[in-house]
């Protein structure tokens, strides 16, 4: 799997940085979320907790997907930000402030 980022923005309003990546899977599968997390919190250092992928597309016919990762300055902020249905897509359970 190879990741190569598109676009990168940082949103200070939000305390997030916003990546549009594309992922080259050449003779794989769609790699998992928790795959792509994982290796976005590797390649800038952070936090898997503070690694949210917001949206993967798949491309028909090529081993290519293209995503939108936001990349939050503490897992607080994102719990507070994000919504739970992304929060439960990228964790596999709920997880509430307090």
């Amino acid at each position: 799997m190879e990741i190569e980022i598109v676009n990168k923005r940082e949103n200070k309003l939000l305390n997030r940085i916003e990546l549009d990546i594309v992922i080259k899977h050449v003779g794989l599968g769609t790699p998992s979320r928790m795959s792509i997390r994982e290796a976005i919190a590797s390649k800038f250092n952070v936090s898997l907790d503070n690694v949210y992928v917001i949206k993967l597309l798949s491309e028909y016919g090529i081993s290519m997907s293209r995503g939108h990762i936001h990349i939050y300055n503490s897992k607080d902020d994102a719990l507070k930000i994000e919504p739970e249905y992304i929060i439960k897509r990228n964790t596999g359970s709920t997880q509430q402030n307090g």
